[in-house]
């Protein structure tokens, strides 16, 4: 009867519903594994069970890695800063130094 095919649809719906977090969580916990130890992975994949919002679940995991990295991280290394090369320009033009950046720069871009 109705009844019957609604619960077969609901319980339907529940599986697809399942497969659908436990994939999101396998996703979450496999980019998450070079952060976290065996025994952190295993406590969330405990706390999982008990959720009901993937995403919300997700932040809150990313937020303790990220907070873990910074923790982790030495105080005295260079991680803080970028470093770029200079774009120097090998001709043999001289560079007069009377001109200012944007001149010398507009001189370059114009070629």
């Amino acid at each position: 009867s109705i009844k019957e095919e609604l619960n077969s649809l609901r319980s339907f719906k529940a599986s697809i519903e399942k497969v659908e977090k436990d994939e999101k969580l396998k996703n979450v916990f496999s980019m998450l594994t070079s952060v976290l130890t065996k025994e952190e992975i295993d406590d969330w994949k405990k706390k999982s069970e008990t959720i009901n919002d993937v995403e919300i679940f997700e932040k809150e995991i990313k937020s303790f890695a990220c907070d873990k990295i910074i923790k982790d991280q030495k105080p005295n290394s260079n991680a803080q800063f970028s470093r770029m090369a200079v774009d120097l320009d090998n001709s043999d033009e001289k560079i007069d130094q009377n001109e200012s950046v944007w001149t010398r720069i507009s001189k370059r871009v114009s070629k």
